[in-house]
């Protein structure tokens, strides 16, 4: 019995879900993946209501992975 309990015990995850919203302020969102010990991230990507490469930045966590 004591055996299983140890085998239950669940670890943290090195990664999570977070989500990207435009820099353009448009309200466009998408989901992106990042290492849990890095920093925020912020990534330069297409924009398709202004149909420019915008900056994305990091909004909030979604959940782990």
């Amino acid at each position: 019995m004591f055996l299983t309990a140890v085998n239950l015990a669940r670890t943290k995850s090195k990664r999570i879900l977070v989500e990207m919203v435009s820099a353009a302020g448009t309200g466009y969102t998408f989901t992106a993946k990042r290492n849990r010990l890095k920093e925020k991230l912020v990534m330069r990507k297409l924009d398709p209501l202004v149909k420019q490469h915008v900056l994305f930045f990091e909004k909030r966590k979604i959940r782990t992975l």
